[in-house]
């Protein structure tokens, strides 16, 4: 008797286990921006332009890139899609770069933005531990905090990679956009 209870009990498990549906795959993350957008089209030849680069000094052997973008499919140069692409390294032996696009509408708010972290920085109270950060569509970070060490420190941040840098490579940031900004028009 125990050995058919023990028997019909692992068919009935074995069954139901079988009939459960298999797991599906989630589904790839929608592309954040229309650069993204335009560049995981499959089926059709995209092409990407270089329009200049800026390296910002950033803590630790990090590194800050950005560079100014054009994107087109040939014979559409017209419709070409303008960015900027940030590239952000933590330094550590393990880790890669990331990038990220930033659309040419959202240039102008993040220059804002950086222009009014460094203006605002020597005028807040630290004790307060104050903290400004810009975030893009994509999810780029960039901002300032009130650092352990004292005074303000900047950092950027896109994917899981973030780099920090001095309130002067903030400024440093904000003038490297505002040059490549103008690179693309």
């Amino acid at each position: 008797m125990k050995k058919i209870f023990m028997t019909s009990a692992l068919l009935l498990g074995g069954l139901s286990w079988a009939q459960t549906a298999p797991a599906t795959p989630p589904a790839p993350a929608a592309p954040s921006t229309t650069l993204d957008a335009f560049l995981s089209q499959t089926g059709i030849l995209t092409v990407r332009e270089s329009l200049g680069t800026k390296s910002i000094p950033v803590s630790y052997g990090g590194t800050l890139s950005l560079e100014a973008v054009k994107v087109y499919t040939p014979g559409r140069e017209a419709q070409a899609l303008l960015g900027i692409r940030i590239g952000v390294n933590d330094g550590d032996k393990y880790s890669s770069t990331r990038y990220e696009f930033i659309e040419l509408a959202e240039v102008d708010e993040m220059i804002k933005a950086i222009r009014y972290m460094v203006d605002a920085a020597p005028k807040l109270k630290t004790e307060f531990k104050p903290e400004m950060k810009f975030k893009s569509k994509s999810d780029v970070r960039i901002g300032l905090f009130n650092s352990i060490e004292g005074g303000f420190k900047g950092f950027a941040q896109a994917s899981t990679e973030t780099v920090y840098f001095l309130l002067d490579a903030l400024t440093l940031t904000g003038d490297a956009l505002a040059e490549l900004k103008a690179k693309l028009k």
